[in-house]
């Protein structure tokens, strides 16, 4: 995998919908996202939705009205998103009676 430069037009392209963007943001990201939830032999259907929902939120902050002021912390911003989206499953999971088998 080849590490990606976020300059200062990418997070602009993401925060109007850019379609090619959005997919490179995606796939990029999917990918390294995988490996944080994956290690904690989490399900594979689990580690896909902490990971979309990471990416959502993601999104959802560049669109607000701050969104991100140093594109390239855009990785750094995306790794502490997903280690919060993982602390609140692990809540959720802990104050429910169903644990993973």
């Amino acid at each position: 995998m080849q590490l990606y430069t976020f300059d200062e037009a990418y997070p602009v392209s993401l925060r109007e919908g850019d379609a090619p963007t959005k997919s490179h943001f995606v796939a990029y990201f999917s990918l390294l996202l995988h490996f944080k939830p994956r290690a904690r032999n989490l399900p594979s259907e689990v580690v896909s939705d902490l990971c979309q929902e990471t990416l959502a939120r993601v999104i959802r902050s560049l669109r607000s009205d701050g969104g991100i002021c140093q594109p390239n912390r855009l990785g750094a911003i995306v790794n502490s998103v997903c280690s919060d989206v993982l602390s609140e499953h692990y809540r959720s999971v802990h104050n429910t009676p169903q644990a993973y088998p």
